[in-house]
This record gives structure tokens, sequence and C-alpha cells, in this order.
């Protein structure tokens, strides 16, 4: 359960910390927005498999 809430807590922080730095910058804030969501999925699948599937 605790990884579980690791997992989460940390793919929405790299997320968020993705979609800020875009949001800074010149390209359109809904792509910085999708990007930043894109990353959330990608870290939470990865984190996934490392820390349950392999326990």
């Amino acid at each position: 359960m605790i990884k579980k809430i690791v997992l989460v807590i940390v793919s929405v922080g790299v997320g968020s910390f993705v979609a800020d730095v875009l949001e800074k910058t010149e390209i359109n804030v809904w792509l910085a927005r999708g990007t930043g969501c894109l990353v959330t999925v990608i870290i939470a699948l990865l984190l996934y498999y490392l820390l349950i599937k392999k326990s």
C-alpha cells in the first residue's frame, strides 16, 4: 500500500514539475500540460514496474 502511495506522489510531482517548466517557455500552455500529463503516466508506469512488479 505504501509503495502505491509513493508511486502516485512521485509521478504527480515529476509531471507537475515538467508542466510548470514548460509553461514558462513560449510554447502553447495546453501542449505543456499535455506533456506534463504524458510524463506523469510514463513515470507512474516505470515506477509501477520497478517497485510493485519486481517485489
